[in-house]
């Protein structure tokens, strides 16, 4: 994505993307600000190497786990509705955040945020 360097919004929704690790090569993504990835198959929310990152969008999709996520500086809007989360442990650490979406899940306690 090094050939991209001014690129600020990516929206792949609707694909058969499995992991977010081309995501994690942070070289490459210096501009990005939003990021669409709803309608996909993730089955779980990483580490996210996109320094400047203000949205991210992970509606339905097949997100378990949220535990190994540890936060991000400057995302301010996150959507996970209709996944499979129960355990919001690993969505602290959101400075910047004003706006989460956790709709149609599994939540069974607040506590994690």
């Amino acid at each position: 994505m090094s050939a991209l360097p001014n690129l600020v919004s990516l929206n792949v929704e609707r694909n058969n993307v499995k992991d977010m690790k081309a995501l994690n090569v942070e070289e490459g993504w210096k501009s990005l600000r939003v990021l669409n990835l709803n309608f996909n198959k993730l089955t779980e929310l990483v580490p996210i190497a996109i320094p400047n990152l203000m949205e991210l969008s992970l509606i339905e999709n097949k997100i378990e786990k949220v535990e190994t996520f540890g936060g991000h500086a400057k995302i301010k809007k996150m959507e996970l509705r209709r996944n499979k989360i129960s355990n919001l442990q690993g969505l602290s650490n959101l400075p910047e955040l004003t706006h989460i979406y956790l709709g149609e899940n599994k939540v069974k306690s607040l506590n994690g945020l």
